[in-house]
């Protein structure tokens, strides 16, 4: 300390009186403070601190210079002893608030920010809520606890790694006991952010981490992170922590993700189509749908549980019932009087479309679902029409049903299957006629002109038709009937009845001697006689030409009927055709 003999510093002459007397001034060394002195009686010295503020402690130090007049001493010359530090009671209000000095997280806590302040701060009621840390540029979040340490406030917050840039920010609350102040009650200012130095060691980084991940560290070869990117889980139990990828799991969908905690607890993200995802044990299994039966060839499924299984398609015949849980492979409904083997397309149970019918059978499609109709003897099903249309002249069909009076040798009526069918379809082909009539061969006039069929007793014109056919063909009659007219003949080995060409032409004399009465008259070339015999008519074997020409035996030609007749039977009905089928 320097005590010049005379102070010329201007504060000095400000703050002494010429009055007292000698005054000087001092200085620290190596310090701008500068003091003053005066000495005033009664020995007493004042001191002067023209930078002195509220709040700083002082003390004075005292040296004798050993030169008269200038060492302080009484009147008779006794020197006041030396002293140091001699403490000085400062009564100068405090009115500066505390000040940050510094803001930094240290390796060996980097949870922790510590906030260094001017002078000792205070708070009985410190609330995190008030300060505010940012790392890389996040989002600013509070600390999960704040605490006054000495001079230092200390926040503690999510770990920080190596590297990672930390900002602090303080907003005052305007509470009393909340906001940081010293001991006068100075609140400190608001800052916002505060740079925080970041003194933790910059860890290794471990791949497939977490984006943001932190770290903990030791030495280079330590690292301890904080977590792993999903699709990885954090091994442990080496030096340094490893993210691992999760175990796959077997048919997962296509791109699946992932998330475990261990090589053992993969949850997969979802399954491939035709699999479901089983949570229930400790890792996710991709299990395959339940079939479904009946499914079409190469279905595929989807299904979220063992129960509830969607199929694509199910197979021809059946068709897809989705009201329950899971979906069923339901038959088609049956058509009655399908072809035999049939198979069949349907979406519900109500719209069966069937390949085809049984033979005598025709497939009427103008409803929901298709339906096997029967025609009756000798018509055909038209699809245009879906019904029944009489067979055209010169054609016959015999439908494929159920036939009792012609039944199948060694099969009953009766029979539960209620698919008896007569013994002469049992010969036809399997040619569906159900949808055409087929043509009578053997019929004696279908190739006659016009004036031909006209003068032949057997024949007819049909006018309609433009087409001459017989009057009474055979393949349109039953067995007994056909057995009863001597112009046809039954075939055993075909079961159709069909024309004896002799017969038409020229009736042998035995046909007719064979017939029973009843047989006799319904059969158009024989006659009854009066002594109780079947015999040959005489007149209706002839054409019209023969039957005028010979004029004999009572012949004429009825015009009105085509045919040669007796007399006594023109304009009759008796012994005449019967077109009964």
């Amino acid at each position: 300390m320097r005590l010049p003999a005379q102070c010329t510093h201007g504060a000095c002459r400000r703050k002494v009186s010429p009055i007292y007397g000698l005054s000087g001034c001092w200085q620290e060394e190596g310090s701008p403070r500068l003091g003053c002195w005066q000495l005033r009686a009664p020995l007493v010295f004042v001191f002067f601190s023209i930078d002195q503020s509220d709040g700083d402690v002082v003390t004075v130090h005292y040296v004798s210079s050993g030169t008269s007049d200038m060492d302080v001493a009484d009147a008779a010359g006794n020197l006041v002893a030396e002293f140091t530090d001699q403490a000085v009671t400062n009564n100068v209000p405090d009115t500066t608030a505390p000040t940050v000095l510094s803001a930094a997280i240290e390796d060996a806590a980097p949870t922790k920010v510590v906030l260094t302040f001017s002078e000792t701060p205070v708070a009985s009621a410190l609330n995190a809520a008030d300060f505010a840390i940012v790392v890389n540029d996040g989002a600013a979040v509070a600390p999960t606890s704040a605490s006054i340490v000495g001079d230092t406030v200390e926040l503690t917050t999510t770990a920080v790694s190596g590297g990672q840039v930390v900002t602090v920010t303080y907003t005052h609350s305007g509470i009393s006991g909340q906001d940081v102040a010293d001991a006068a009650g100075n609140v400190v200012a608001d800052f916002a952010d505060k740079a925080v130095t970041n003194n933790v060691l910059e860890c290794t980084v471990v791949g497939n981490a977490v984006s943001g991940a932190t770290y903990i560290c030791t030495t280079a070869d330590d690292s301890a992170v904080s977590a792993c990117a999903d699709g990885f889980w954090k091994d442990e139990t080496g030096t340094a922590d490893v993210c691992t990828e999760c175990t796959v799991v077997g048919d997962a969908v296509s791109g699946a993700t992932y998330i475990c905690t261990t090589a053992d607890d993969s949850a997969v993200s979802a399954c491939a189509d035709g699999f479901w995802k089983d949570e229930n044990g400790t890792a996710d299994v991709c299990t395959e749908c339940t079939a479904v039966g009946n499914e079409e060839s190469g279905a595929t499924y989807i299904c979220t549980s063992a129960d509830d299984s969607d199929v694509s398609g199910c197979a021809d015949g059946f068709w897809e019932d989705e009201k329950g849980t899971a979906d069923a492979c339901t038959e088609c409904t049956a058509v009655h009087n399908a072809e035999s083997n049939a198979t069949y397309m349907c979406t519900t149970a109500y719209d069966t479309d069937v390949s085809g019918c049984a033979d005598g059978f025709g497939e009427d499609e103008t409803g929901t679902a298709d339906i096997c109709t029967a025609c009756p003897t000798h018509f055909f099903f038209n699809s245009e029409l879906a019904g029944c249309t009489a067979c055209p002249v010169g054609t016959y069909n015999f439908p494929l049903h159920k036939d009792p009076t012609h039944a199948m040798s060694g099969v009953s009526s009766e029979a539960a299957d209620d698919t008896v069918y007569s013994q002469r379809a049992h010969y036809y082909p399997k040619a569906g006629h159900a949808y055409h009539c087929l043509d009578d061969v053997s019929d004696y006039c279908i190739d006659m002109y016009e004036h031909d069929c006209r003068t032949n007793a057997a024949c007819r014109w049909y006018v309609s038709a433009r087409k001459c056919a017989l009057r009474d063909p055979c393949v349109k009659k039953t067995k007994r009937k056909c057995r009863s007219a001597s112009q046809c003949n039954w075939g055993m080995d075909t079961g159709i009845c069909h024309e004896n060409d002799n017969n038409m032409i020229n009736p042998s004399a035995d046909v007719c001697s064979r017939k029973s009465w009843n047989g006799c008259i319904n059969d158009f070339f024989c006659q009854w006689n009066a002594k109780g015999h079947c015999v040959t008519h005489p007149c209706r074997i002839h054409n019209k030409r023969d039957c005028v020409a010979t004029g004999a035996m009572r012949c004429m030609w009825d015009s009105s009927r085509g045919r040669c007749d007796t007399s006594n039977n023109r304009g009759s009905e008796s012994g005449s055709f019967s077109f009964r089928h």
